[in-house]
């Protein structure tokens, strides 16, 4: 079993050309550039998304006693 996987510009090729509305408005996104982008991302911000989801899910989540029925 080998399972491939894309390679991020395909990915990110997929990702734009998706949230494009017309494929005259796609423009490619180089390898380089996202990884540029993401240096600058701050490793705080998924401590916050993960805990805004564990919030989100604990209020949102069915009771264990629901569960157990």
């Amino acid at each position: 079993m080998s399972f491939t996987r894309p390679s991020v510009k395909t990915e990110l090729d997929r990702f734009y050309k998706t949230l494009s509305k017309s494929s005259d408005s796609f423009e490619s996104i180089s390898k380089s550039a996202f990884t540029q982008a993401r240096r600058k991302l701050k490793p705080e911000a998924f401590i916050e998304l993960a805990q805004a989801q564990l919030s989100y899910f604990q209020d949102h989540a069915p009771n264990k006693k629901d569960l157990e029925k």
